[in-house]
């Protein structure tokens, strides 16, 4: 009595433990095919692991320009109403494109892989995270990609300081919202710079490389000890004129 009492315990235990073995196994399995709310409960990974499978079947890089039509600069203005300058002191140029549409996950990847901004050198008062952002968007534009301009503040959690950094949104039409960061930082040793960012207020800075493949060394995150304090501005671009 006592050995079938055990055996029941034993099997018992195996029954519970098994189906949640096989979610745990299946989960990122059905969020990589699915990116529904599960897929954006496990993080932002799952979505950079994806790039794997895209990058073998994107297209050639040779013709980035879709659904181009006509192309309207505007600049784009501060909270003090004035245009946002560049590093160099040059006002920021926001292309607006008439075709321009929202890209799936998958064509914005294929669109950062071909993209060149990421490898612009990090240079101070000449090229700085403005103009990556700048330039980032104004490729979009050109390729027919609606994608923002975004401005945020974020506190060094070393020394406190609090400084601006600029990076891009895009609105895509599976997983919603994302941004993305390519500046290429000083310190930074990466061949493919664009970066999947999470960006919340009052959370850490927290970055993940798109392209890890092609990293040299080979690393996923690369750790900012900054604290994002908010969001001062989200600059959509036009697409009626």
């Amino acid at each position: 009595m006592v050995k079938d009492s055990r055996k029941n315990r034993k099997l018992n235990l195996f029954l519970f433990i098994l189906p949640i073995a096989l979610l745990i196994f299946l989960l990122p399995l059905f969020t990589l095919t699915k990116p529904g709310v599960l897929g954006k409960y496990l993080g932002l990974k799952l979505m950079v692991y994806e790039t794997t499978r895209i990058s073998s079947i994107a297209g050639p890089c040779d013709n980035l320009t879709f659904y181009k039509s006509e192309i309207m600069v505007t600049y784009i203005y501060g909270e003090d109403n004035r245009p946002i300058p560049g590093a160099n002191g040059a006002p920021v140029n926001m292309a607006n494109n008439k075709k321009a549409r929202d890209p799936s996950w998958e064509q914005l990847v294929w669109f950062l892989k071909c993209d060149n901004t990421d490898k612009e050198k990090y240079i101070d008062n000449v090229f700085n995270c403005v103009d990556y952002a700048e330039k980032l968007q104004n490729n979009a534009a050109n390729a027919g990609w609606k994608a923002a301009f975004v401005g945020i503040d974020i506190r060094d959690d070393a020394t406190d300081n609090v400084s601006g950094h600029a990076i891009n949104a895009f609105q895509t039409t599976d997983y919603g919202l994302v941004y993305i960061d390519c500046t290429r930082f000083k310190d930074e040793t990466a061949y493919d710079a664009d970066k999947l960012v999470k960006v919340e207020a009052g959370k850490q800075y927290q970055a993940t490389y798109i392209f890890p493949s092609r990293i040299v060394p080979v690393f996923l995150d690369y750790h900012f000890n900054y604290t994002v304090l908010n969001i001062d501005l989200i600059e959509w671009p036009m697409t009626e004129w």
